[in-house]
């Protein structure tokens, strides 16, 4: 009879209520555990199928390309410009090779030249011949292109000698350039 008799009341509707409510944290903590664990195998599987790895590789191919291209660019701009400088180069010297063709052209074939020095600004030429004709048709075509003005625009005989053995004739000349 002792146990009809219910001196504490509300001492058993306690007891069921947090046997209830210790179910049912434990029914939620595993519903949680439960949904825990489906996203994270989904997250794990959507990370394998995922193609970001290899964007990414595909990102690094491209930039390590560009990076070349970029390379090769700034050698061909380097060499377009040192092209563009040669060329001004050229407009600005004198044509070496004109001149000595100039002083070359006409020249008899019995005219042998001694030495030919270049400057600046003249030329200076030692020619000699067996015969004082060849000379003077040497000479002569040097006055026309002087005279044209085309290469030269004064020319000094320096001197004018016959050789110790006696057989040529030689001259030296010296040819201002334009």
């Amino acid at each position: 009879m002792n146990e009809d008799i219910n001196l504490v009341p509300g001492k058993r509707k306690t007891e069921a209520a947090q046997k209830k409510l210790l179910a049912k944290l434990r029914l939620f903590s595993i519903i949680l555990l439960a949904i825990t664990a489906f996203f994270s195998v989904s997250l794990f599987l959507l990370k394998l199928q995922s193609p970001l790895p290899s964007l990414r590789k595909e990102e690094n191919n491209l930039l390590a390309s560009l990076s070349l291209l970029s390379q090769k660019s700034a050698k061909i701009l380097i060499m377009k410009n040192r092209l563009n400088e040669i060329v001004i180069l050229e407009k600005k010297r004198k044509r070496l090779d004109e001149t000595i063709g100039a002083v070359i052209e006409g020249a008899p074939s019995d005219l042998s030249l001694n030495s030919l020095n270049v400057d600046k600004k003249s030329v200076s030429v030692t020619a000699s011949s067996n015969s004082l004709s060849s000379l003077n048709i040497f000479l002569d075509g040097l006055v026309d292109k002087a005279v044209k003005g085309k290469t030269f625009n004064k020319i000094t005989l320096d001197s004018l000698s016959l050789d110790s053995k006696g057989n040529r004739y030689v001259i030296a000349v010296t040819l201002e350039l334009l």
